[in-house]
């Protein structure tokens, strides 16, 4: 028998700034227990969060930590960390995991640069009572390090957003090249867009993704790749994929839309095909 318990912890560190050597410079560390109701009090070892931050931060080829930096001219960098304990009786033994969700983004609300955000699952089989430092350890460096790899994406050029638009890039760096597609409106990117999207290997959640980032794009010439991504999929991921093929057009889109319309077994996949074949023909009646 197990029993899980769940501890959310936040950690925020403020006035992040670009210092020399393209390091960002953090200017202080602070942690809060965001738990709802907070009705027990974190282990002894989170209270050294902020420690461990700083060391990590320093140690990072990217970070450094300043205590002047001002506030005003840098960003701000979040770390929420949920932790789970799932004990096992019989062996006597905790399971520990900490998932850890690093975010950079400006300091100050006039600023227009975008928010940076990763996340880390970091586990661990230990004996109960003993010290989450090695997770703690492990967690920040993986992702510092995957945060610093998301700020060097952001600054990359097109060449090497489009090798993150592949099934074997890692998970991190794909999702954020597909929202970097997104910020930059990047044309160019439409084909990479397609082929993952048809992809068996691409996820229902990433998938959506792509559709949203398609239309903003108002990508064209892709009716036939969000048709081809509807296989095996949820009617919540149809609904979208078909509002999208609604608005986007292109071969093969009215044929689809009515086939679903007439045919498929939710409702809502069907109400959401007649209402996207509604302005298909709308849109045809007014050109």
């Amino acid at each position: 028998m197990r029993i899980p318990a769940f501890a959310v912890l936040s950690a925020s560190i403020l006035g992040l700034s670009t210092g020399c050597a393209d390091k960002l410079t953090i200017k202080e560390v602070y942690t809060r227990d965001s738990r709802p109701g907070a009705a027990l009090a974190p282990a002894p070892e989170l209270n050294q969060v902020p420690q461990w931050a700083k060391a990590r931060l320093s140690a990072h080829k990217a970070f450094a930590v300043d205590g002047d930096v001002d506030a005003q001219k840098g960003f701000n960098l979040g770390i929420a960390v949920r932790q789970q304990t799932e004990r096992s009786l019989a062996e006597g033994k905790v399971r520990r995991s900490l998932g850890i969700y690093l975010g950079v983004k400006p300091a100050t609300t006039r600023s227009k640069r975008r928010a940076l955000s990763t996340e880390v699952l970091v586990a661990g089989e230990v004996v109960a009572g003993s010290s989450w430092q090695s997770l703690w350890d492990q967690g920040l460096d993986k992702g510092l390090g995957r945060l610093h790899e998301v700020i060097t994406l952001s600054k990359a050029p097109l060449k090497e957003v489009l090798t993150q638009l592949k099934p074997d890039a890692k998970d991190h760096l794909r999702k954020y090249a597909i929202d970097e597609v997104a910020h930059r409106k990047l044309q160019e990117a439409v084909p990479a867009l397609a082929k993952l999207l048809e992809s068996d290997q691409t996820h229902e959640k990433e998938a959506l993704l792509i559709v949203g980032t398609l239309l903003q794009l108002k990508a064209q010439s892709i009716s036939e790749s969000l048709i081809s991504s509807a296989k095996a999929r949820s009617p919540q991921y149809l609904v979208q994929m078909i509002f999208a093929l609604g608005q986007l057009g292109g071969r093969g889109a009215e044929a689809y839309l009515f086939t679903v319309q007439s045919g498929h077994a939710s409702p809502e996949v069907r109400e959401a095909a007649k209402s996207a074949l509604a302005e298909l023909e709308a849109r045809a009646g007014r050109q």
